[in-house]
């Protein structure tokens, strides 16, 4: 599926992204784009045929350049972290939304993208905050795109995956070595998580079936 292909993954650096290079093994190069220098130099020993570049959805100039010659787009640069984004709701409009407009716009201007495949998540269905009224427009702003490009636009919804970063698992081990009390929301909550396997392959199952249009 990857093979001859140029890759890029935004927010690449992520739980998700690094998965993808784990998993991505026969492309032609895969680039990835995100903010974090610290991890970008982590991952670069770890997979030295990778290429890295730093920059920001939200700056429209660094993700054009960045798309110049990718067969593939793989969106999953995000705020994500739900209380964060309730205290600062610019930022994480800014990211998700605007870069999200940055990415359509910069994929519909190179015109070669054959698929650019948004990442969003579970928290978009009877949304009730921030971070999820913002992939909302993002899955919004996909299922246009698609109707105004020959490049195919779809977008997968992520979910509660094991060990990503932020995870309540986390906090659930932290509490279990200290000794306390696992905390819950409520004990009626009925939570579902995903191995990051499963994940991928849904990311995977998405590039190859994906007609256009679809969440």
């Amino acid at each position: 599926m990857f093979k001859n292909k140029t890759i890029l993954i935004t927010g690449g650096t992520g739980t998700l992204g690094k998965g993808l290079l784990e998993r991505i093994t026969d492309a032609k190069e895969i680039q990835v784009f995100s903010r974090s220098e610290t991890e970008q130099n982590k991952l670069k020993y770890e997979y030295p045929k990778v290429k890295f570049i730093l920059g920001s959805v939200a700056d429209y100039p660094a993700i054009r350049n960045a798309i110049r010659g990718v067969d593939i787009v793989i969106h999953a640069a995000a705020l994500k972290y739900i209380d964060l984004a309730e205290k600062q709701p610019r930022e994480c409009v800014r990211t998700n939304v605007l870069g999200s407009i940055n990415v359509i716009e910069a994929v519909q201007d190179e015109k070669n993208v054959e698929i650019c495949i948004g990442i969003s998540t579970d928290k978009v269905a009877y949304a009730r905050n921030v971070y999820g009224c913002t992939k909302h427009i993002m899955e919004k702003l996909f299922y246009e795109a698609q109707h105004n490009s020959k490049t195919k636009f779809c977008c997968v919804r992520y979910g509660n995956v094991k060990a990503s970063n932020g995870s309540v698992f986390q906090i659930w081990q932290n509490q279990i070595k200290q000794g306390m009390p696992i905390t819950v929301t409520d004990e009626r909550t009925t939570r579902f998580f995903l191995e990051l396997d499963e994940a991928i392959d849904f990311i995977f199952y998405a590039i190859k079936n994906s007609q256009g249009g679809e969440i």
